[in-house]
C-alpha cells in the first residue's frame, strides 16, 4: 500500500506538491511535541533546527536522483514545519506583558484591532506594548471607557492591573487569546490617553464599515441590524443577551462570526447563481472575486476577515478549474500559508478549525451529498445549498464536540433549516444597502426580504433554543 502510493507521489507532480504541503503542516501539527521534548533535552531553541535544516537544503542542491531529492525536500519541509511552530512559541525567558499580571502598571502601546462596542464598554486590543518605557512581548485586550474616543492605529496610555485571562466554562478562552498573541486582559483602565494617528489606510476601511452599520441601523429594526451586521461583518456583541445564549445553545453562533464558512457558503451559492445569469461562468466568478476584495477592504482586513477572504478563494477557485485533485491542493495550500503566517491557532482558535473543516467538506463532499438529496427542489440552487450545509454540518460537529464537550441535540436540525438561508439573506442584505445609499427609504422597501428571512432565522433560533 505504502509503495503504490510513494510511486503516485512521485510520477505525479499535482500529489507530490500535494504531498510537500502536507509534510509541511504535519511539522506543524507536531511541534508541541517536538517542543515539549526537545526542551526536555535543553534544545528547545528554534535555533538548534538551522543544522538539520541547512543539511536537508544542500542535499536538495547538490543530489541529482530525483527520488532522494523528494524524499529530501518533504523531510526538509516537515523540519521547517517544526520550527515554525517552535519559533511562534515565546520562550520563558523573554519578558512578557504577563510578567506584571496583578500589578498596577502605565500600559503605552498601539490600538492594532477595531474598537469594538460592548455593553460594559468599549473593547481594543493593544499592540507595541511598553511598560516602564519598555518593550515587553505580548498583545493586551483592554476595556476602554467611553471617553476620549478611539480607534485604529491610535497610540494609547492608560493605566491598570493585567490579569491572566481564564477559560470560559469548558471552551479555553485563555489559550484562544495565546494564539492571537494575546496574554492579558485589562478590565478597568483608567487614566486614559489618546493620541490619534493620521493617514491609517485600515482605520479609514473601518470607519466606512461603521457608515454601512449605520446605514442598516437605519432600514432595519433591531435585532435584525445588529443579526445582519454580525453575519456579514462577523460579531454578536450587539445583540442583546438571551438572543446570544439562544446562537449558543442551538449551536449556530458560528453565523455571528467572521468565518471562512460564511465567506465559503456565501461564496458556492452566490456562484451557483451566478453562472446562470447572462454573466456566465468566467465573469460571474470575476464579479465574485471583485466582491471578495471589496469585502475585505471595507470589513477592515483584519485577520479573520482576510482568513475568510482565503477560504472564500479556495471555493473560486475550485468552481473555476473543475478538478478535484486541484482543490485539495489548493485547500492544503491554503493551509499551509495560514500557518505559516500564525501556526498557533491550528490548536486554539476554534474559528481557524471550524473554517477549515467546513469549506474543505462543502468543496470535498457537498456533490456526494447533494446526490441523496434528491427530495430537495433544485429552484434557487435549493438542493446545492442544503446539501453544502449539511457536509459543513458533519464535518464541523466533532470540532464542536471537542471544545466545548457538548452539542445541542437541535443544533443539526437548526442548521440544517438556517444554514442554507444565509447566503441568501447576505445577498438580500447587500441589495438593500446599496439601495440605502441611494435613498433610506429606498433601502427600507428593498430591505423587506432581508427582514423577513432574518425574522425566519431568528425565530427558528429562538423557538428551539428554549426547548
Amino acid at each position: 500500500m505504502f509503495r503504490t502510493v510513494w510511486k503516485q507521489i512521485i510520477v505525479s507532480p499535482s500529489k507530490s506538491f500535494a504531498a510537500a504541503l502536507v509534510c509541511f503542516c504535519l511539522g506543524v501539527a507536531l511541534g508541541p511535541v517536538a517542543v515539549r521534548f526537545l526542551g526536555a533535552a535543553g534544545c528547545g531553541d528554534p535555533a538548534y533546527y538551522a543544522a538539520p535544516l541547512s543539511f536537508l537544503l544542500l542535499l536538495l542542491v547538490i543530489t541529482k536522483d530525483k527520488v532522494r531529492r523528494l524524499s529530501f525536500c518533504f523531510l526538509f519541509l516537515l523540519i521547517f514545519g517544526l520550527f515554525r511552530y517552535a519559533q511562534a512559541v515565546l520562550p520563558p525567558t523573554i519578558p512578557t506583558v504577563a510578567d506584571v499580571v496583578g500589578n498596577p502598571v502605565r500600559v503605552v502601546g498601539t490600538i492594532a484591532s477595531e474598537v469594538e462596542e460592548r455593553s460594559v464598554g468599549r473593547r481594543a486590543t493593544i499592540d507595541n506594548v511598553k511598560i516602564a518605557d519598555e518593550f515587553v512581548e505580548g498583545k493586551v485586550l483592554v476595556w476602554l471607557p467611553d471617553d476620549p474616543p478611539a480607534t485604529y492605529g491610535d497610540a494609547i496610555a492608560f493605566n491598570c492591573a493585567p490579569q491572566l485571562p481564564e477559560p470560559i466554562d469548558s471552551f479555553r478562552y485563555d489559550l484562544y487569546l495565546r494564539s492571537q498573541g494575546i496574554f492579558v486582559v485589562c478590565y478597568d483602565a483608567q487614566y486614559v490617553d489618546v493620541v490619534p494617528s493620521r493617514g491609517n489606510a485600515i482605520a479609514t476601511l473601518l470607519a466606512v464599515k461603521r457608515v454601512i452599520i449605520d446605514r442598516l441601523n437605519a432600514i432595519v429594526p433591531e435585532p435584525h441590524a445588529s443579526f445582519l451586521a454580525g453575519l456579514i461583518f462577523g460579531g454578536s456583541s450587539a445583540l442583546p443577551g438571551d438572543l446570544k445564549d439562544d446562537f449558543a445553545s442551538t449551536g449556530t453562533s458560528h453565523i455571528l462570526a467572521a468565518s471562512g464558512f460564511n465567506v465559503s457558503l456565501f461564496t458556492m451559492a452566490f456562484l451557483a447563481w451566478v453562472t446562470h445569469t447572462v454573466l456566465g461562468r468566467r465573469r460571474g466568478a470575476s464579479v465574485t472575486a471583485g466582491l471578495l476584495v471589496v469585502y475585505v477592504f471595507v470589513a477592515g482586513a483584519t485577520a479573520a476577515v482576510v482568513r475568510a477572504a482565503i477560504m472564500g478563494a479556495v471555493v473560486l477557485v475550485g468552481f473555476m478549474i473543475r478538478r478535484q485533485p486541484s482543490v485539495r491542493n489548493m485547500l492544503l495550500l491554503a493551509l499551509a500559508a495560514m500557518l505559516a503566517w500564525n501556526p498557533l491557532p491550528l490548536f486554539y482558535d476554534v474559528g481557524f478549525q471550524l473554517s477549515f473543516a467546513a469549506t474543505a467538506a462543502m468543496l470535498m463532499f457537498a456533490s456526494r451529498v447533494e446526490e441523496h438529496c434528491r427530495f430537495i427542489p433544485e429552484t434557487f440552487e435549493l438542493r446545492k445549498s442544503f446539501a453544502a450545509s449539511l457536509a459543513a454540518i458533519f464535518a464541523t460537529l466533532p470540532i464542536l464536540l471537542w471544545h466545548f464537550g457538548t452539542a445541542s441535540a437541535t443544533s443539526p436540525i437548526v442548521n440544517l433549516i438556517v444554514l442554507p438561508l444565509v447566503p441568501i439573506l447576505m445577498s438580500l442584505t447587500g441589495i438593500a444597502l446599496a439601495a440605502a445609499f441611494v435613498h433610506p427609504m429606498l433601502g427600507t422597501v428593498i430591505a423587506i426580504p432581508a427582514w423577513a428571512v432574518s425574522s425566519v432565522i431568528l425565530h427558528v433560533v429562538t423557538w428551539f433554543g428554549s426547548v
